[in-house]
């Protein structure tokens, strides 16, 4: 099966790492960024990469929270994975066009897939909510 590497950007974005300052008390990874990935440039994944990299020295916390992610993005995957074929696999990956390409075809979406992506936007939205409050 065709990976989907974009979604794991959205994922990410979505779940941790987005703005850390901003929420850094919730964020069990706010930590290991600075620690780890103090110069890396965010965007296309690049913080998730770094803290996989170092994942056998993070926190237990921190851990579990990119356990939780790479389950998120897996079953994204799985759900998606025709959709992507179909009607995304010419995009360029990056800069979340993959995403943006399942959005503007979302009409036409399977079930599954749609399923799974409402479930990513109403997490986002929770975030959002949350660094508000903050």
């Amino acid at each position: 099966m065709k990976r989907i590497p974009v979604l794991i950007l959205v994922l990410l974005g979505l779940c941790i790492m987005v703005a850390a300052d901003a929420y850094a008390e919730d964020n069990p990874c706010e930590k290991d960024m600075a620690k780890f990935c103090k110069n890396i440039e965010p965007g296309d994944g690049q913080i998730l990469k770094c803290l996989t990299l170092s994942e056998k020295d993070l926190t237990p916390s921190c851990r579990k929270q990119l356990s939780q992610i790479e389950k998120a993005v897996e079953e994204v995957q799985n759900a998606c994975a025709d959709d992507y074929a179909l009607m995304c696999s010419s995009v360029l990956p990056g800069q979340g066009r993959i995403a943006a390409c399942l959005e503007k075809n979302q009409k036409i979406l399977t079930p599954k897939c749609k399923k799974n992506l409402a479930a990513v936007k109403q997490k986002a939205k929770e975030i959002q909510e949350q660094m508000k409050k903050k």
